[in-house]
């Protein structure tokens, strides 16, 4: 039988600690971004998603984020972007959000243990509220501190200072309580959070029992808890501290299975490493910081926390050979990349949309069984946790957006040091949208029809959008709703105008108005003053969505002359006016998160709709009671419209079809006819309509 090598997508390891301060003792961190992402490339690791960390005397989030951006600025070399540790949340720091968004931040970690860190529940009710309005992924570090400072203390007064009671002093049942709480927080705010490094089968069937609720709860845990076990703590002299991490490995093999249960019946969505590195024999900076000659075993409660893991997380779960390919790719990397906003560009093969970042491993059998030491690694650590343990598969190659970073038997190829920087490359897609009499809503929706079938909702970066405009009239309202909706901001936009049927009047209102929908575009003053004005101006009561008054039409008008060229087209004269300012390449030192409410990340959201003569103005009402549908691609409704009679409401009926048409969002309708007032004619046609309408119909148990 003839063995051949197989391809992955690159692994996106999402939870890496490097460069922060220590949080026991006087330990520091023995990677730096240079030489934890060299030991990630040759591990098939090409994305890794770090922590920025603010302090405790710090009101500020953005100060951190520059700070940790000049850490790892021009010393990465595989793509990378951040998570927030936040230990302050000032009222400063959460009116902050919207500008992290900005900058690409959509994900934060909080701790609910640790005295440097630990927040209480008020303070993480606050941040929950916070993020869910801004669309932010929150991680939480699930862990009852009151419990485990009182183990602590009971343990020191016995005089139990070894590592093995680092995992005595951090019982399951911290774990367990922390998060059923964290589960029930995230419940009454009604937001998604995802629990970080899950060690207990317990605590894992509370995070399985809310998601078999519909609860927005994700789970991740790590290769200690699936190949270390408490025993390992237990060694001999000082050598237990190698595998002293937070939480600690669990009682047994039992625990070991649990976790893989979990991994593979979906109840945990991420396979991260915890990468948290000190080197062992060093006594200033490393682990044995805690040792001295009365403590010659040192004390366990200052062992710096965390072990080395980047590099053998791939490997480690390859030769494990537990988990199915489909599965292994999913929370190795397509899973991280939907939930903070990485995907389709990492995570998956997706021609013309993915980066060609992937990992060659070796053909099954080709590299026999052999065992793992630490001088295999290429990380800057004395010790792996791992060391003995039985391995079958390395990567052959690791591929970074094309490039061969990693080639197991010659080492790293001459070019590793020329690639340490990355841009992000956009993908080269082209809409072409007809825009008949100046009418944006059929742009509009041309656009959302596309963009909600993007996997994982994520903005369009760098897909081109080409308007075709062939009229001479302007339709304010459309005008209107373009310029105020926030999806044209991501586009790269070209146009084409009609000369024979547009006036030089309207070839210059048509570049004004699309150049103002690019942001990064210097807006001429007069978009800017009409900005201005439409968020000052008092609508008239009873105006549609994206209503321009008149008294501010005048303002579009672009006295600048757009750069043109006359091109045939079709038989047809058009003029071809590109835009400069374009999404081609957006250089960036660090991966954005585009947008967190990927496939795997969606809000749940319900409401009952009573339908009164098919009137469907109740139902227009979600705009009002849900505003971030109009920004959120791929958020999912729940409506159950309830019928009681047979008059039909046919200007409703078209404001619903404009309704759906104009958000991009996915709704799961459910409708309830009142058998007392419809007969079943009428059943079938309120079927017909609403299968019309939209064609995710689940019809309600006594239609069935």
């Amino acid at each position: 039988m003839l063995k051949v090598a197989t391809s992955r997508p690159g692994g996106i390891d999402a939870h890496v600690h490097l460069e922060e301060p220590q949080l026991f003792g006087k330990g520091s961190s023995a990677d730096t971004f240079e030489t934890d992402t060299r030991s990630a490339i040759c591990g098939g690791t090409t994305t890794i998603i770090a922590f920025a960390p603010q302090q405790r005397t710090e009101d500020s989030l953005l100060s951190t984020l520059e700070a940790t951006h000049k850490n790892a600025e021009d010393n990465c070399y595989t793509d990378y972007s951040f998570h927030l540790l936040v230990s302050n949340p000032s009222e400063r720091a959460l009116a902050e959000f919207p500008t992290l968004r900005e900058k690409g931040i959509s994900s934060l970690k909080i701790c609910m243990t640790y005295a440097a860190l630990q927040l209480n529940d008020g303070q993480i009710l606050d941040i929950l509220l916070a993020a869910r309005e801004h669309g932010i992924t929150t991680l939480i570090h699930a862990e009852n501190n009151d419990l485990i400072i009182w183990i602590t203390a009971q343990l020191e007064k016995r005089k139990m200072y070894a590592p093995r009671y680092h995992a005595t002093s951090h019982p399951a049942m911290a774990e367990i309580e922390a998060t059923y709480r964290a589960i029930c927080l995230s419940e009454f705010i009604d937001v998604p959070i995802l629990l970080v490094h899950i060690s207990s089968p317990a605590a894992a069937s509370h995070i399985r029992s809310a998601q078999s609720r519909g609860l927005p709860v994700y789970a991740e845990t790590c290769p200690q808890y699936l190949f270390l076990i408490k025993a390992d703590l237990d060694k001999p002299g000082f050598e237990g501290a190698k595998c002293v991490c937070t939480p600690p490995p669990r009682e047994n093999e039992r625990d070991q299975e649990g976790i893989w249960q979990g991994l593979e019946d979906g109840t945990f969505t991420v396979l991260s490493s915890d990468h948290c590195p000190f080197i062992y024999d060093d006594s200033e900076t490393g682990k044995k910081t805690c040792t001295s000659v009365e403590y010659p075993e040192g004390q366990f409660k200052y062992i710096p926390n965390g072990c080395p893991g980047v590099e053998t997380r791939l490997p480690l779960a390859m030769s494990a050979d537990r988990l199915e390919m489909k599965r292994f790719v999913a929370v190795t990397a397509t899973n991280p990349a939907k939930l903070y906003g990485l995907y389709p560009r990492k995570g998956a093969f997706l021609p013309g949309r993915s980066d060609a970042d992937l990992v060659i491993w070796y053909p099954s059998g080709k590299l026999g069984t052999f065992a793992l030491t630490n001088e295999m690694l290429h990380h800057n650590v004395d010790y792996t946790p791992y060391e003995g343990k039985p391995l079958t598969q390395w990567p052959r190659y690791t591929i970074l957006r094309g490039n061969v970073m990693w080639d197991r038997d010659g080492f790293i190829r001459t070019e590793f040091l020329q690639h340490k920087r990355h841009s992000l490359l956009s993908t080269s897609r082209t809409l072409r949208i007809y825009v008949p009499r100046f009418d944006f809503s059929q742009a509009i929706k041309a656009i959302i029809y596309v963009w909600a079938r993007e996997p994982g909702g994520a903005p369009f970066h760098g897909m081109t959008v080409v308007l075709i405009v062939d009229g001479p009239d302007l339709d304010t309202r459309s005008l209107g709703r373009w310029i105020q909706r926030p999806a044209a901001s991501s586009l790269n936009i070209q146009y084409l105008l009609r000369l024979n049927v547009m006036s030089k009047e309207h070839q210059e209102l048509t570049h004004t108005v699309l150049r103002g929908m690019k942001s990064s575009v210097p807006a001429p003053p007069e978009w800017q003053a009409l900005r201005n004005a439409l968020a000052s101006c008092r609508m008239p009561r009873g105006a549609p969505e994206g209503y321009l008054p008149p008294e501010l039409r005048c303002l579009i008008y672009d006295r600048v002359p757009p750069r043109t060229l006359i091109v045939p087209s079709e038989g047809r004269h058009l003029l071809v006016s590109p835009l400069t300012a374009v999404c081609g390449v957006v250089r960036a030192e660090y991966l954005h998160h585009v947008d967190k409410r990927a496939d795997v990340l969606r809000r749940s959201r319900r409401m009952l709709c009573r339908v009164q003569n098919l009137d469907f103005a109740p139902v227009l009402a979600l705009s009002t009671g849900f505003p971030q549908l109009d920004s959120s691609p791929t958020c999912e409704i729940d409506v159950t419209l309830i019928f009681n009679s047979t008059q039909m409401n046919g200007d409703c009926v078209a404001q619903w079809l404009e309704f759906l048409a104009a958000r991009p969002m996915q709704l799961r309708i459910d409708y309830h006819p009142d058998w007392s007032a419809l007969n079943h004619e009428d059943h079938m046609l309120l079927h017909s309509i609403l299968r019309t309408v939209y064609k995710k119909v689940l019809r309600g148990n006594e239609y069935q």
